[in-house]
Parts: C-alpha cells; sequence; structure tokens
C-alpha cells in the first residue's frame, strides 16, 4: 500500500509506472492477469508485460507529506514536551511501513504457467 509500481522497459532501460494499488503480486495478477500489455512511457514500445517484472519502491510523496505532518506535529506539540519528539517520529514510521511493503510486494514471485 502506498508503493509506486514500475517496471523497466528493454529498449531504453528506463522505468515506467504501473498504475495499482495491489499489495502483492497475486493481487496485480487478479486485477490485469498474469500478462498484459502496455506502452513504455519514453520510447512509446509496446509489449506483454509478465507481473514479476513489475517491481515496487516507497513513494517518495506520501514520504513528504508524512514528514510535513511530522513538522507542524512538533510545532503544535513543542510546549509538551516529550509528545514532540514522538510526533517527529511519524514520518519514520511511515516511511518504514513503505519499505515493509515495497520488500512484501518484490518478495514473492509467481511461478511462470507454461503457454
Amino acid at each position: 500500500m502506498f508503493t509506486t509500481k514500475y517496471v523497466t522497459c528493454p529498449s531504453c532501460h528506463e522505468n515506467s509506472s504501473v498504475p495499482t494499488d495491489a499489495v502483492d503480486r497475486v493481487d496485480l495478477e487478479r486485477a490485469v492477469g498474469e500478462r498484459f500489455t502496455a506502452s513504455c512511457k519514453h520510447c512509446h514500445k509496446p509489449r506483454s508485460i509478465h507481473v514479476n517484472e513489475v517491481h515496487a519502491t516507497p513513494n517518495r510523496a506520501i514520504t513528504v507529506v508524512a514528514g510535513g505532518i511530522g513538522l507542524v506535529a512538533i510545532g503544535a506539540l513543542w510546549h509538551i514536551g516529550f509528545i514532540a519528539y514522538a510526533a517527529g517520529a511519524f514520518p519514520v514510521l511511515v516511511y518504514q511501513a513503505q519499505v515493509k511493503s515495497a520488500a512484501t510486494f518484490n518478495g514473492y514471485q509467481l511461478p511462470l504457467s507454461r503457454p
């Protein structure tokens, strides 16, 4: 959840995002099938992509938003004391959750079916 999914084009070696909310490759297969067709966002070459070629990374935008929320919470709770430090840990916890989610997605690959 909250990770960016992407595939790497074999022609231009650029990453193209895959718009999905799938938690793991099994969910992705249920949503789009074992193979799906997509065009590279850079060289525009269409190709068939197996779900095992999709990878996940933590979403930077969500981490930045969590950092902003953490800074606002620190400012609002500064006069209370130690609670401000706990609020400062919020972006770290969000990032760790994203790393764990990406590792879960990348850690399991579907067995290749025979054509």
